[in-house]
């Protein structure tokens, strides 16, 4: 066999709940790691949703303003509404 061949690694054997609770459940700055816990998002996923936000506010302003603002009159149109035309 050659040297990079690669050896299965044996299971570790079952280990009881006194040896799970005897050794400590972080290695390393304990406060450090509840703090990271404590923040569950990051910075650039705060602002991607907040990108997303400004986008679904813009996109509800216009559909409000297609659905319920006033229909655009050309100014052509709107000239020759109130004027009283000679002769007719």
């Amino acid at each position: 066999m050659s040297a990079s061949t690669t050896q299965p690694v044996p299971p570790e054997p079952a280990r009881s709940p006194e040896d799970l609770i005897a050794e400590p459940a972080v290695d390393g700055d304990l406060t450090a790691e509840l703090k990271q816990v404590a923040r569950p998002f990051g910075r650039s996923t705060l602002v991607l949703a907040g990108l997303l936000l400004l986008a679904l506010a813009f996109a509800g302003g216009a559909w409000t303003h297609a659905a319920f603002g006033r229909a655009h009159v050309s100014t052509s149109d709107s000239a020759t509404v109130g004027v009283a035309r000679p002769g007719r």
